[in-house]
């Protein structure tokens, strides 16, 4: 199973959720049903870079889709993951001092813990 290690840039967005059932009662009150035991994790990180560095991350992406198993070093923990969001990167234009194009790439990729 490979392992996902690029360096994302800026915050992580990880949620805990539970499927647990609500049920609301007329008298306003309301009751929770426990369902599952183990709680979906999800992860959202955002990569950016040179067309060149992000390359590798797309490449990785295709390598995988939604399909395909990989592992996610996270906060000295190894999580196997799946994604869960398309690649829809986003390139900056720019330009530098001397007038030479910059270009700017940045995509965020949503991913969730496989609970096995």
């Amino acid at each position: 199973m490979e392992t996902f290690d690029f360096s994302h840039y800026g915050d992580v967005k990880r949620s805990i959720r539970y499927l647990d059932r609500t049920i609301d009662f007329e008298s306003g009150s309301f009751q929770v049903q426990k369902v599952g035991v183990k709680p979906i994790t999800s992860f959202e990180f955002t990569y950016q870079g040179s067309e060149t560095k992000l390359k590798e991350v797309e490449d990785f992406y295709n390598r995988h889709r939604k399909s395909e198993k990989f592992t996610l070093p996270y906060n000295g923990t190894f999580y196997t993951c799946q994604f869960t969001s398309d690649y829809n990167p986003t390139d900056t234009w720019g330009y530098d001092k001397t007038g030479k194009i910059i270009v700017k790439v940045s995509v965020t990729l949503s991913m969730r813990v496989c609970n096995i």
